[in-house]
């Protein structure tokens, strides 16, 4: 069989966005490489290591990504031209870049199309979400003009494939879902406590976790008022909450929600860069994963966290429903009492799963994408 060329263009570093560099390291490290040659390019730090402040290192990273990357771009891409037999991009916001690879390459090109939440909101649709940029507005609706341009798409969701097909009507009859994949649980590590992100003794504390960014969609407010009325309104003083994510931020929380926090952050402990040992043993230990998320792509703390056997608390949203089926228990993102009786109630009850999980492994999507890529050379 005659090996197939992919030139994988992955995400900029220095966003630190976890989902999708653990996506391309899915590609990257488990395509078998005598059917696939992987080649990675990727936006490189060029001044964002040199800035001093959030606003600086803001402004150098659009000037990495958007100024000197894609004038690169044709240079890149002559270097491999003969290298190369299907240009994979492995996130939609970086449809961008497509128009300068598409004067260089002539053949097919894929993009994974995660979620459109980011343009949607751009175009007002969420009232829930703070009011995008015009910075904001005008990147997002160049990212929806290029994604027109791709020749394939994969898509996390059969959600997003609906956004998608909506918005980009080209895409109607050349995308197709491919579920994320998830690696399966280590059990010899049910008993393994990770030293070095750990603030406090997991074998000790009862918790609730959440893992996610700041984002608006991400619902984290909820998860902080729940907090507060399981530990005062209904005797849960032993209770902590552990975040895989940023602190909680100032627009998360009312004033008054923010001096609790404050005054009680010392159950509160937050994690970030994450290792996967780590994040596994979290999973293992919590009482339950909280994930109200008003809005998502695909949805992976859910289906890792019902492998490990707790409970989830949910949102019929992203890929969630589609895979968990019954092994979730779902609530309205915006029906804060029900969140909080349903974490009560199972934190009395602990409810077992009720149907087999089948939850897509890395190696079913991997070998989905490998197909794609022979289907779309």
């Amino acid at each position: 069989m005659q090996q197939i060329n992919v030139l994988l263009l992955t995400n900029y570093r220095s966003d630190n966005q976890y989902s999708m560099l653990r996506f391309g390291n899915l590609l990257t490290e488990n395509i078998q490489q005598s059917e696939i040659n992987i080649h990675e390019i990727f936006p490189k730090n060029y001044l964002h290591k040199f800035s001093s402040n959030a606003r600086l290192k803001k402004l150098a990273g659009y000037i990495d990504k958007y100024i000197i990357f894609p004038s690169s771009i044709s240079k890149i891409c002559q270097s491999l031209i003969s290298k190369t037999d299907i240009v994979h991009i492995i996130d939609h916001s970086n449809a961008i870049y497509l128009p300068k690879i598409k004067k260089v390459f002539k053949k097919s090109n894929l993009v994974t199309c995660h979620d459109l939440i980011a343009v949607r909101t751009a175009q007002g649709e969420f009232k829930e979400a703070p009011p995008t940029s015009t910075s904001g507005r005008f990147l997002q609706n160049r990212i929806l003009k290029c994604l027109s341009k791709a020749s394939f798409y994969a898509c996390d969701s059969k959600s997003t494939m609906n956004d998608l097909n909506n918005m980009v009507k080209k895409s109607i009859g050349q995308s197709e879902v491919i579920h994320l994949g998830t690696k399966p649980r280590k059990k010899n590590l049910i008993n393994k406590i990770s030293a070095q992100n750990q603030t406090f003794n997991l074998r000790n504390k009862k918790y609730l976790l959440h893992v996610g960014s700041a984002a608006w969609y991400k619902n984290r407010e909820s998860v902080f008022k729940a907090f507060k009325s399981m530990r005062e309104n209904f005797g849960h003083s032993d209770l902590h909450l552990v975040l895989v994510g940023p602190t909680p931020q100032i627009h998360e929380t009312t004033e008054m929600l923010r001096f609790w926090v404050n005054m009680n952050s010392h159950y509160i402990h937050n994690v970030e860069n994450i290792s996967e040992v780590d994040l596994e043993v979290l999973y293992t230990h919590a009482e339950m994963l909280l994930f109200p998320s008003h809005i998502e792509g695909f949805g992976w703390p859910p289906l890792e966290a019902a492998s490990h056997g707790i409970p989830v608390i949910t949102t019929k949203t992203g890929a969630i429903a589609d895979i968990l089926g019954r092994n979730a228990i779902y609530i309205n993102s915006n029906d804060q009492d029900a969140l909080e009786k349903t974490i009560e109630s199972t934190l009395i009850s602990q409810p077992t799963q009720t149907t087999r999980l089948s939850i897509p492994s890395t190696e079913e999507c991997v070998q989905k994408y490998s197909d794609l890529y022979k289907k779309s050379c």
